[in-house]
C-alpha cells in the first residue's frame, strides 16, 4: 500500500528528500498481469479466408467488362448525333408568328327585355378588331355566334375574331376581285357575335343550362334581324357575276347562324335545338 505523509505545519522546514517522487520500480501494480494466448491453426486459416473473400469482393466491384466500357461511349455518340440533327438537319423554319389582338366588344343595347327575359343576367356582343374591322357599321358578313363553356368568358372569342379578320384583310389585299361590295366574286367576311353568360357553372346545374339554351335561341332570332333586307337597304350593292351586264345584286341575307361553342357551350347549343323557342331553320 502507498504511504502518505502528513502535510507540514506552517513554518516547519521540509527536507528535499521527502519532496522527491517515489521510485517507480518500487511501486507495485494493483492489476493482474494478462497472459498471452497463442493463435491456433484454425484461427489463422479463418483469418486468411476472410482476407481472400474481401479481396475477391473488392475486385468484383471494380472489374469492368467490355460492355460496361463501351456503353458510355455509345451514349455519348447518340447524344452528339441528336445535337447535330437539331442544329443542322431541322426542316422546320426557325421562326414563329405572333398573334396580336386589339379586341373591341360592341354592345347591342337593342337586345333587351323585349327579346328575352334574361336581360339582367345575360348579354350579347359583336366582336370587332380595331384597325381592321369598321367599328360602327352594321354587320354585313356571315353571322357566327360563340358560346363559351362552364364558368367561361365571352372574351374567349377574340382569337377567332382577330385571326379571321386579319386573314380576310390579307385576302382582299392580294386579290381586289374578292371585294364584297364592288368585286366580281363578292366574298363576305365573318361577323363574330358572343354571348356573356355571366360565367355561370352550367356543368353543375341543369336549370342554368336550360336558361342559357333559351337565351341562345333568342339571340339567334335577334341576330337574324340585323341582316334583314330593310336593315341592309342603305348598303352598297354587290357586282354581278357577269361584269359585262352592268347589273348589281343586293347583299345576300343570311337565314341561319353558325354556332361555335367551347366545352359545355356545345351541350348548351345542342339543348337549344330541343326547346320550344328554337327558330326553325336557323
Amino acid at each position: 500500500m502507498p504511504s502518505f505523509q502528513e502535510a507540514p505545519s506552517d513554518g516547519e522546514e521540509v527536507p528535499l528528500n521527502s519532496l522527491r517522487s517515489p521510485d517507480p520500480s518500487s511501486s507495485t501494480s494493483d492489476t493482474d498481469e494478462t497472459s498471452t494466448t497463442p493463435i491456433t491453426h484454425n484461427q489463422r486459416s479463418s483469418t486468411f479466408s476472410a482476407g481472400l473473400l474481401s479481396r475477391r469482393t473488392f475486385s468484383r466491384l471494380f472489374s469492368c467488362s467490355r460492355a460496361s466500357i463501351s456503353l458510355p461511349f455509345l451514349g455519348l455518340l447518340l447524344l452528339l448525333a441528336a445535337f447535330d440533327s437539331y442544329i443542322h438537319h431541322q426542316s422546320d423554319a426557325k421562326y414563329c408568328t405572333l398573334t396580336y389582338m386589339r379586341p373591341y366588344f360592341r354592345d347591342l343595347p337593342q337586345f333587351d327585355a323585349s327579346y328575352h327575359r334574361f336581360s339582367r343576367k345575360y348579354s350579347l356582343h359583336l366582336y370587332r378588331e380595331e384597325g381592321v374591322d369598321p367599328l360602327d357599321t352594321p354587320p354585313q358578313g356571315i353571322p357566327i355566334l360563340f358560346i363559351h363553356g362552364n364558368a367561361g368568358s365571352y372574351k374567349q372569342v377574340r382569337s377567332l375574331g382577330a385571326e379571321s379578320a386579319m386573314y380576310y384583310r390579307q385576302l382582299l389585299g392580294q386579290d381586289p376581285s374578292f371585294l364584297p361590295l364592288t368585286g366580281q366574286h363578292g366574298i363576305l367576311g365573318l361577323d363574330f357575335f358572343t354571348v356573356n353568360l355571366n360565367e355561370e357553372f352550367s356543368a353543375l346545374h341543369g336549370r342554368t343550362m336550360l336558361e342559357q339554351a333559351e337565351f341562345i335561341n333568342d339571340a339567334i332570332r335577334y341576330i337574324l334581324t340585323l341582316y334583314s333586307p330593310s336593315s341592309r337597304s342603305h348598303l352598297p350593292t354587290m357586282a354581278s357575276d357577269q361584269p359585262s351586264s352592268g347589273t348589281s345584286e343586293p347583299l345576300p341575307v343570311p337565314t341561319s347562324v353558325i354556332l361555335v361553342a367551347h366545352s359545355m357551350g356545345g351541350v348548351v347549343a345542342r339543348t337549344a335545338f330541343t326547346l320550344p323557342n328554337y327558330p326553325e331553320g336557323a
